[in-house]
């Protein structure tokens, strides 16, 4: 009877959450001055924006060391008053703001495309109210603002880079998870892609009017494999999504009405998304970029300095708060990278060269011929958990992109937004391949392909068919591996409370069983060191260590540097160790990475001072001797 409950709770605290980030988002808009933009542009910047300021209400008392529960409940009363102040004092504003004129009513394929979308989120949405089994989630996204509940503040934490990188969508799950749990937080997440979709229909309808298919390009971007797999995870992809549209919307904006608000609205955002993900460095490169272009191109000389400084002052403002998090933390804002400049606490030369060939590693090759054919192998050779890209986009860009070279009017911010994607493509292959760092840019290009289908609709020939079909097949090349991801997860069970959540988290995750020994059979005080168990740190409450990039780093570091069984002993015990957990596939087998003397030492070591606990399958639980 109580699942009946708990999901109208999960959706109801959701709405709450929505209802705040809004609340807040008008006020921000309001004391920008553009609350006067048409209202459902509105309600999308609010969304962006509500967002922020409600990840740096968290971050800001985390930052000073007082996160204490008194302190983040009187931050979430803060917020939710703040947003009823923004609701009633702006709702005047927003009453009376215009909107477009509406577009020609939906043909037959907008209704079917629309239908499919409003499907494919509810397929979502039922699956982000299942329990987290995302990789990443499990690893830090989650694990790190539990960490931070606990400790009230930031820390550095051994052996974990990630704790070390932006984390604004980190904020936001630190209060979804004292507030509600990790259900929240995944739902936070499927509310970005809402927005995303909103503030795409909002940019078609202002900026690319001659885009008569908005729902299809919305089902394309929603229907994409790699975004439908994160948006019912606590991934922080579309945040980042999210923030960099927003900036690209707002830079569109200004480029139309020259306000400043826009422009400082603009930074605001970029500021967001350097805040949430190192991908979106090169974001604000391209701002500076486009209001240089656009100042030439309208006579704007004069006004380019001060243009400049508005956006640079709000970026600067919004996204170095985490850089200077890390530079205390560890001396390097952006660790782990650039490490031959900054260096950095907790990292040395030999991780950071393996970790730029795990970089290079990612995709299908760095040769020439393997750039040529990136966009071709990117779109039918990529797999999700596999260097090959670690994700699917499908063939729908390839095949419909190149017909815009046919199109001899384009307007001028969907030409803006694939300039950008081609630059942002660019950056992107020449570093992590890795299809989720993409999905910023699929927004624009599911644009495009609507506009595809509006320029060759009216063709009587081979085009206008041709077109309307591939994007078709490609839809529903989406909806099988759509269909694949739901099939696999199967969520109705535990939903309903027909199965639980153990058995529900150890068919999808076969070491669970493990961690939930950890929690339930070992003592209090126990420090559990993991090897090769994947990082699922957020599968139990125990303090645990592992090395976050190379899981075998540390242990190969001290079987390398011992002489002797008792003298790796010795290093666990002076590191508080007190159990040890590992997958012996990769220590004693053919995926191990440990070398024959050390899989010998350590053999020794597990024989004389290891006292075995517990094992399912390849899974160890070992007590260290003396602890």
């Amino acid at each position: 009877m109580a699942h009946l409950f708990r999901i109208p709770a999960d959706i109801g605290i959701l709405s709450v959450a929505a209802f705040t980030i809004v609340g807040v988002g008008v006020l921000v808009l309001r004391a920008a001055q553009v609350s006067s933009a048409p209202r459902g542009e509105t309600w999308f910047f609010a969304c962006a924006a509500g967002s922020g300021i409600a990840g740096y209400a968290v971050f800001i008392p985390l930052a000073l060391g007082h996160l204490s529960p008194s302190v983040l409940r009187a931050v979430l009363a803060l917020l939710l008053f703040a947003s009823l102040a923004g609701w009633r004092v702006a709702w005047r504003d927003l009453a009376s703001a215009g909107d477009r004129p509406p577009r020609p009513r939906p043909g037959m394929a907008e209704k079917g495309a629309a239908l499919c979308l409003s499907i494919l989120l509810l397929l979502a949405l039922v699956l982000a109210l299942a329990p987290e089994t995302g990789k990443d989630a499990l690893v830090y996204h989650l694990p790190l603002p539990r960490a931070y509940l606990k400790d009230h503040g930031f820390r550095f934490l051994p052996g974990d880079m990630f704790s070390n990188s932006p984390l604004h969508a980190e904020m936001l799950y630190t209060a979804a998870l004292f507030v509600r749990g990790e259900v929240l937080a995944k739902l936070l997440h499927f509310g970005a892609l809402l927005g995303v979709l909103e503030g795409m229909r909002r940019f078609s309808l202002r900026h690319v009017a001659e885009n008569r298919f908005p729902w299809s390009s919305l089902l394309v971007f929603a229907g994409i494999p790699t975004v439908f797999a994160v948006s019912h995870t606590a991934y922080i992809d579309l945040f980042v999504t999210l923030y960099a549209f927003a900036a690209f919307f707002a830079f569109a904006n200004w480029s139309e009405e020259e306000r400043p608000a826009w422009l400082g609205l603009a930074g605001f955002f970029t500021g967001l998304a350097l805040s949430c993900k190192y991908t979106t460095l090169i974001l604000p490169f391209l701002g500076v970029l486009g209001i240089l272009w656009i100042s030439r191109q309208r006579g704007m000389e004069r006004k380019v300095f001060g243009n400049l400084l508005i956006y640079a002052c709000a970026t600067a403002v919004f996204g170095a708060p985490y850089y200077l998090k890390n530079l205390l933390l560890t001396g390097n804002p952006f660790f782990p990278f650039f490490y031959g400049l900054f260096g950095g606490t907790g990292w040395d030369p030999e991780q950071a060269q393996l970790y730029d060939m795990f970089v290079e590693h990612l995709g299908m090759g760095r040769g020439w011929q393997d750039y040529l054919l990136l966009p071709w192998n990117l779109s039918f050779r990529a797999a999700p958990d596999s260097p090959r890209f670690d994700g699917i986009v499908g063939p729908v860009f390839l095949f419909t992109l190149p017909l815009l070279a046919w199109m001899r009017r384009i307007a001028p911010p969907l030409k803006w937004s694939l300039a950008f994607s081609l630059v942002w493509f660019l950056f992107w292959a020449s570093s992590a391949q890795q299809t989720r760092y993409l999905i910023p840019v699929f927004p624009f290009l599911a644009l495009a392909v609507g506009t595809v289908l509006s320029r060759y609709r009216s063709s009587k020939g081979i085009w206008g068919f041709g077109a309307a079909a591939v994007v078709a097949a490609c839809i529903v090349f989406a909806g099988y591996h759509v269909l694949q991801d739901f099939r696999k997860i199967r969520p109705l069970g535990v939903i309903a409370g027909t199965e639980s959540r153990t058995d529900f988290l150890t068919r999808l995750i076969p070491s669970y069983p493990m961690y939930r020994y950890v929690d339930t059979d070992l003592p209090s005080g126990a420090k559990v060191f993991l090897i090769y168990m994947r990082n699922y740190k957020y599968l139990c409450e125990a303090e645990t260590y592992s090395d976050s990039m190379f899981e075998s780093y540390t242990i190969q570091k001290i079987l390398s540097s011992a002489a002797s069984p008792m003298d790796v002993l010795h290093e666990l015990r002076a590191r508080g160790f007190t159990h040890m957990m590992y997958d012996s596939r990769f220590v004693f087998g053919e995926m191990s990475l440990f070398t024959r003397n050390e899989q010998e030492l350590f053999s020794r070591f597990q024989a004389e001072h290891l006292t075995p606990l517990r094992r399912d399958g390849a899974y160890f639980l070992f007590g260290i001797e003396g602890r």
